[in-house]
């Protein structure tokens, strides 16, 4: 079972289309969050994937595919995200190779029109170092749009690098900064595990509910860094932990807690 907890608040965007919704602003009574993303490839030839969970049902609904290639000799440094999820839409082009992404700036006001379409296929963000290559080399901070269901809307904001100047050491990067999520405000989803349960008691410490005994937990980053660990029979001090998504793994429950930090 899955058990999610927010400690911040969230939102629902209910809406028919993208009209009207504003790149970088988050209305009244609204909120966003850092999801402390990053990625990074140095060596040549190399791929490295990352998942997001952007709905907070403690599923992945996109990976993001960074590849460093061999640009010296025409082998292009790629950047693509695949949606896992299909309930989930991103607003693309048709490009040379695939649909590219569709970008906004601040204060952009975010339309799917004219040669842009909704579409759940592997999209390319950006690419550098072949001869084909005319997609987004380097992107700063700039707004991608997704939808759920044809009803919720949101979007990302993200900043990469992947010119290398056809160095074979030189780092190409990628840095998600801010998500805007369709969860609902302040909401506890709770399941039963074990008969375990977890609260919130403010921003700074979790209530573990049916522990009958002291036990050892861990609490790890979405990428799977392991960044607290300790024993607890009820209350867990997360005040060193900074904004974001958080899993939390106590020994002898069976499914994990995960938890959102704001």
């Amino acid at each position: 079972m899955k058990k999610t907890i927010l400690i911040c608040s969230f939102f629902l965007i209910i809406a028919k289309t993208l009209s009207g919704q504003v790149a970088g602003t988050v209305p009244s009574g609204t909120t966003s969050i850092n999801p402390n993303f990053s990625m990074s490839v140095s060596q040549i030839s190399t791929l490295s994937k990352d998942s997001m969970d952007i709905d907070c049902d403690g599923s992945f609904d996109l990976i993001f595919n960074l590849y460093k290639g061999q640009t010296v000799v025409d082998g292009a440094n790629t950047l693509e995200v695949f949606i896992v999820n299909p309930d989930f839409d991103f607003c693309s082009f048709p490009g040379n190779w695939a649909d590219i992404m569709q970008f906004y700036s601040m204060g952009d006001t975010m339309f799917c029109t004219g040669q842009s379409t909704w579409n759940n296929d592997t999209i390319m963000l950006g690419n550098y170092g072949c001869m084909l290559c005319s997609e987004n080399m380097v992107i700063n901070n700039k707004y991608f749009a997704y939808s759920k269901n044809s009803s919720e809307f949101g979007w990302i904001r993200l900043s990469y690098n992947l010119q290398d100047m056809g160095s074979t050491s030189s780092a190409i990067t990628l840095t998600v900064h801010e998500i805007v999520t369709d969860c609902l405000p302040n909401s506890i989803i709770e399941s039963k595990t074990d008969e375990i349960k977890l609260a919130a008691i403010n921003s700074h410490t979790l209530n573990v509910i049916g522990l009958s005994q002291i036990s050892n937990y861990q609490i790890f980053s979405i990428k799977g860094n392991k960044v607290l660990n300790g024993k607890t029979s009820s209350n867990i001090d997360i005040s060193s932990l900074h904004n974001g998504i958080w899993i939390l793994r106590i020994d002898g429950v069976s499914e994990p807690f995960k938890f959102i930090k704001q």
